[in-house]
């Protein structure tokens, strides 16, 4: 036999699921007279059991059919990232790109953009060009999932799509 548990911030509910001899409309109200149905909406989690195991799961990942004793997990959703957290991730990489090249950061790397050493001068320009497209790229593909034309990618794989950077000869 299987059950559907559930825990509010004030009830507590237990109820079996196979059909039992009354018609599935008169389930249905006995359920409702007994307080097991609706699931408050402060439910956080259910618990299915049976006769062999138990499962907690958030109340959004469960359905039941309670006319029929159907029990549905349905799919985790995905955790996207925040487009903070994309922001960071580019910004993080960017400046990891100047730090591989002997620099704090990004921003001190542009900031030799007018060096009167060329080897500096020409560094800073071709990373703040570089970091711009890198900019640019970032949110044209942002853009495309904001309008719906494109799935959010991980964050990994979103720095994966960025365009490298091409140092200048020294």
């Amino acid at each position: 036999m299987a059950h559907v548990i559930w825990k509010s911030a004030d009830r507590f509910a237990k109820a079996a699921l196979p059909k039992s001899h009354l018609p599935p409309d008169e389930q249905l109200a006995a359920l409702r007279e007994a307080g097991l149905l609706p699931f408050p909406s402060d439910t956080p989690h259910i618990v299915l059991a049976d006769n062999h195991a138990a499962a907690a799961l958030p109340a959004s990942q469960v359905s039941v059919d309670w006319a029929t004793g159907a029990v549905a997990i349905l799919p985790k959703p995905a955790i996207l990232p925040a487009e903070a957290d994309y922001a960071e991730a580019i910004q993080s990489h960017i400046d990891s790109v100047a730090h591989a090249r002997g620099y704090g950061n990004g921003a001190m790397l542009a900031s030799y953009v007018a060096s009167t050493v060329p080897a500096w001068a020409a560094e800073a320009q071709t990373f703040v060009a570089w970091r711009d497209a890198v900019w640019l790229a970032a949110y044209g593909r942002l853009g495309a999932v904001k309008a719906g034309e494109a799935d959010p990618p991980a964050i990994s794989a979103l720095i994966g799509l960025l365009p490298p950077i091409s140092w200048p000869a020294t």
